[in-house]
């Protein structure tokens, strides 16, 4: 059984990596983009590529726990840790924990995609 200390460790190993993973998928970098690269201080809300600050992204931060059965039939756990990163365009980095699982689905959905769909014909029109 794995003591206190290394289940915070392991939540903090998790923060960081779905961090630095939302980040290069937000940049649109390719698999593979090292990760060494980026580095997180969330306390401090700062995150910085090769060494340079990086500004202008929220990241928020979910954790999740879904209930699962064996293909024994023996229930367990399932804890999980969502982040999304979304670029503002500011002067400042973000780091978002939300703790109500209810509140995922609302802060992770920017545009409705029946919104987006309505606007395509105008964005059209003006090609």
């Amino acid at each position: 059984m794995a003591n206190l200390e290394d289940v915070k460790l392991l939540s903090r190993l998790c923060i960081l990596l779905t961090i630095k993973e939302s980040l290069i998928n937000g940049l649109g970098q390719p698999v593979g983009f090292d990760l060494s690269r980026i580095e997180c201080n969330v306390p401090e809300n700062q995150i910085r590529v090769d060494g340079q600050p990086l500004l202008g992204w929220e990241f928020r931060l979910f954790r999740s726990v879904q209930q699962g059965v064996s293909p024994q039939g023996v229930s367990f756990m399932d804890p999980y840790q969502i982040t999304v990163a979304f670029y503002r365009g500011n002067n400042i980095s973000k780091f978002v924990f939300v703790e109500n699982p209810k509140e995922i689905e609302r802060l992770t959905q920017y545009f409705p995609l029946d919104n987006l769909l309505k606007v395509i014909p105008t964005l059209l029109q003006d090609s």
